[in-house]
C-alpha cells in the first residue's frame, strides 16, 4: 500500500469524501492584479519634484490598506475625465490652505466656492500628478467626509514639502485607469537593490556539453570516455559562464584570468527538445565545467565584456560533470582525434562499472 495513503473514507452521496478532509480553497489573483502589485512594490523609492520654488517628496506605500486611518479630507477628483477619490489624513499643504481660509470656515462656504478653494490650495499637488501621469487632473467637489465607493485600485502615498508639511493620502480609482497608472509606474525610479549586492551567485564555467540516452547513463562507469558534442575549449581556450539556463556569456583564459568576451545568449543541449520515442532513448543532457565561481549580484548586474575573474581553484584537466544542475561525477579532459572528450574518474552515485 502507498505509504502516503492515510485512510480510505466512505463516499457521500455528493461524491466527495466524508469526514474532516476538505478540498483546499485557494484565492485566485488575476494576472493583471499580480503585475500591478509587483510593480507598485518596486516603486517604493521616493520621487522628488520641484514646484513653486519648493521641492515635494512623493513616496508610494505598497502595503497601504484603505481603512487603516480615518481620512480628514475626502475629495472627488477627475483624472483624464475619469472619476476618482482622494483621501487625506490631514489638510494637504496646510500652509497653502491657511492663505485662503481657515479649516472651520471651509465648511461654511458654498460647495462651488469650496471646490475652487480646494483646487487653488492643492494646485502644486495636482500639477505634480499631471506631470507624473501626463493627463489633466482637477477637483470636482469636496465630499464632506462621505466614504468613497470602493474601487479596484487603491494607491497609498506620503507627500512631504517640508518637515512640518507632511500628510498621508490615498488615491482610489476605477479599473479603466490601470493602464495609465501602469505607464506612470514604469517611469518611476526603482528602489535601490544594495541589500542584494553582496549576495553571491554560484556560476559554472562550462567547457562543453553532450547527450546520453537513459540506457547509456545506466551503463556509465569509471574509465568510460565521452565525446563532447559542443566544445570550443581546445580551439580558443574559451568557456561558457553559466549564470542562468539562458544566459552563458563566453569567457577566454588570458594572462591567468578569465575575460568575458560576449554577453549574447547561448543555446545549449539543455534547451533542445527531443521527441520521446522510448524511455530508454530519452536524451539526458550532460555539461562539463572546468571550475565554479561565486559572483556577487552587484557585479552580475554590471557584467560587461572585458570583465575579468579568477577561478576558485587553479586551471587543470579535471572537470565536474553535471546533469540538470546536479553534480554526478568528475572527469579528465582529454583530446580524441582533435576533438574534446572526458574520461570518467569519479561517479557520485552507484552505477555499474560497465
Amino acid at each position: 500500500m502507498n505509504s502516503c495513503l492515510l485512510e480510505q473514507r466512505p463516499q457521500t452521496t455528493a461524491g466527495t469524501p466524508s469526514g474532516c478532509i476538505q478540498p483546499l480553497q485557494l484565492a485566485t489573483i488575476p494576472r493583471a492584479t499580480l503585475t500591478w502589485r509587483n510593480r507598485l512594490a518596486a516603486c517604493s523609492w521616493p520621487l522628488s519634484i520641484a514646484l513653486d520654488d519648493d521641492t515635494y517628496r512623493l513616496q508610494l506605500l505598497p502595503d497601504f490598506v484603505l481603512g487603516d486611518w480615518p481620512p480628514a479630507v475626502v475629495l472627488r477628483i477627475s483624472i483624464d475625465h475619469h472619476p476618482c477619490w482622494l483621501l487625506c489624513s490631514d489638510f494637504p499643504l496646510s500652509v497653502r490652505w491657511q492663505s485662503y481660509c481657515q479649516a472651520a470656515e471651509l465648511a461654511e462656504l458654498p460647495n462651488e466656492l469650496r471646490t475652487m478653494v480646494c483646487e487653488a490650495a492643492l494646485a502644486p499637488m495636482l500639477e505634480m500628478v499631471e506631470r507624473v501621469l501626463g493627463v489633466s487632473v482637477h477637483v470636482v467637489e469636496w465630499a464632506e467626509q462621505q466614504a468613497p465607493i470602493l474601487e479596484p485600485i487603491e494607491i497609498g502615498f506620503v507627500l512631504q514639502a517640508s518637515a512640518s508639511n507632511r500628510f498621508t493620502g490615498a488615491l482610489v480609482c476605477e479599473e479603466n485607469l490601470r493602464p495609465l497608472l501602469m505607464q506612470a509606474l514604469e517611469r518611476w525610479p526603482m528602489a535601490p537593490l544594495e541589500r542584494w549586492d553582496g549576495l553571491r551567485a554560484q556560476v559554472l564555467c562550462e567547457v562543453g556539453d553532450t547527450r546520453l540516452t537513459v540506457a547509456e547513463m545506466a551503463q556509465l562507469g569509471l574509465g568510460d570516455v565521452l565525446l563532447l558534442q559542443h566544445c570550443r575549449y581546445l580551439q580558443d581556450r574559451s568557456v561558457a559562464v553559466r549564470i542562468t539556463p539562458h544566459l552563458a556569456p563566453r569567457a577566454r583564459f588570458s594572462a591567468g584570468k578569465w575575460i568575458i568576451e560576449s554577453l549574447r545568449p547561448e543555446t545549449t543541449l539543455m534547451e533542445q527538445n527531443t521527441p520521446l520515442v522510448d524511455t530508454d532513448e530519452l536524451a539526458v543532457p550532460l555539461t562539463f565545467s572546468i571550475g565554479e565561481l561565486a559572483i556577487p549580484f552587484g557585479e552580475l548586474r554590471r557584467l560587461q565584456p572585458g570583465y575579468a575573474f579568477e577561478l576558485e581553484r587553479g586551471l587543470d584537466r579535471l572537470v565536474t560533470i553535471h546533469s540538470h544542475g546536479q553534480r554526478i561525477g568528475v572527469g579528465e579532459l582529454i583530446k580524441i582525434d582533435g576533438r574534446a572528450g572526458v574520461r570518467i574518474v569519479e561517479l557520485s552515485r552507484s552505477m555499474p562499472d560497465g
